[in-house]
């Protein structure tokens, strides 16, 4: 009876030895998977904030369209229109005019002011 007894302990030391690594081990890959769950928690909430502020960008878009201003803006800058009176000016080599000061362009400007005569 005393080898029974001694058998016993040591198939009792030996579950609670494989329940601790089994208990070890799960909680090794639950902290993997939380990790990864936080990971894509993070990668989400960043996808969040740029689709609302995209959202926000869309709303003021909408409110503004079919206004007197829209519809000008877009057929001044979209479709080149001009109102009476008004001269269009394209610029042919944009690169050229980099070179020039506030008070340089103040001075051209003036010379080519027009009033209408």
């Amino acid at each position: 009876m005393l080898k029974y007894a001694k058998w016993s302990w040591r198939a009792f030391g030996l579950f609670v030895a494989l329940m601790l690594a089994a208990f070890i081990a799960a909680m090794v890959l639950i902290s993997g998977a939380k990790r990864e769950a936080e990971q894509e928690q993070a990668a989400l909430q960043e996808e969040l904030v740029s689709v609302t502020e995209e959202r926000s960008l869309l709303l003021r878009q909408l409110d503004s369209v079919g206004t007197d201003s829209y519809i000008e803006d877009a057929a001044r800058n979209e479709y080149g229109y001009v109102k009476p009176g008004e001269i269009s000016f394209e610029i042919q080599n944009a690169d050229l005019l980099d070179n020039y000061t506030a008070e340089e362009w103040q001075i051209i400007l003036d010379e080519m002011a027009w009033d209408g005569r």
